[in-house]
Parts: structure tokens; C-alpha cells; sequence
């Protein structure tokens, strides 16, 4: 899908999330690793900060093999919940982005992450 077609259906860069902030995009070489929840699939990876249904950290990273315009989606219980601005990604940049709703989930919550124009949709469950 690209951000055109996403627009279509009200998704678009910069849609604010659960605390009202926008999440942040950081291109980086480091290869982060998580403390409590952690997937990938595909190119795109998230991770999971909190302890029972607080979720204190949600991010993701996606590695991009094109240049390419691109921004990241947060889905929640499959609806989108916030999405970073857009940017662009050149061959071999892996993009992070940082969202802290800080925030007390429903018990079995799932939440997954997208990134447009690059493939993955990894998912982890939030439960006490």
C-alpha cells in the first residue's frame, strides 16, 4: 500500500497516539535489543517495555533495502492508533522509532507495528 492509497482510508503521517505525541523516527546503524517483548517479521521488528498491562515503551525498527519514502504505523486491537511523520529511507538504513504512551492496556491487547512501502507486521499481546 502506498501512503496515497493509506490516505484513502484516513491513515497518514503524523496522526497523534494514545498521550497525544507523535513517535518519533531516528535513523541509526545500532541494532537495539529489547528487555521484554520482542518479534520481528519480515524487515520490521517491535518491542514491548512495561510490566503487567503497563505498557511504559512501544517501538519499532524496519530495515529498508530501497530508498523509499515511508512511515510507521501503530495498530492496536487491529485499528490504527498513531503513526510517526513521514521520512525518507535510503538502501541499508534501519529507521527507529520511539512511542511511550506510558499507559494501562486492556488485558489481551494486541499491538502490532507496519511500516509503508517495506514488509512485516510483527505482534505482541499485552496480558497481566
Amino acid at each position: 500500500m502506498t501512503i496515497e492509497q493509506a490516505a484513502k482510508f484516513g491513515i497518514h503521517p503524523g496522526m497523534p497516539g494514545l498521550n497525544g505525541t507523535i513517535p518519533i523516527v531516528k535513523l541509526s546503524t545500532l541494532k537495539i535489543q529489547p528487555t521484554d517483548a520482542y518479534e520481528c517479521n519480515q524487515s520490521v521488528c517491535i518491542t514491548v517495555t512495561g510490566q503487567g498491562l503497563f505498557v511504559q515503551a512501544w517501538d519499532t525498527k524496519a530495515y529498508f533495502a530501497n530508498y523509499t519514502e515511508t512511515f510507521e504505523t501503530y495498530w492496536l486491537n487491529g485499528k490504527v492508533e498513531t503513526t510517526s511523520r513521514s521520512f525518507y529511507a535510503a538502501p541499508g538504513d534501519w529507521a527507529y522509532v520511539d512511542f511511550s504512551p506510558e499507559e494501562y492496556f486492556p488485558n489481551n491487547s494486541q499491538v502490532c507495528n507496519t511500516w509503508f512501502a517495506n514488509s512485516g507486521k510483527p505482534c505482541e499481546t499485552i496480558y497481566s
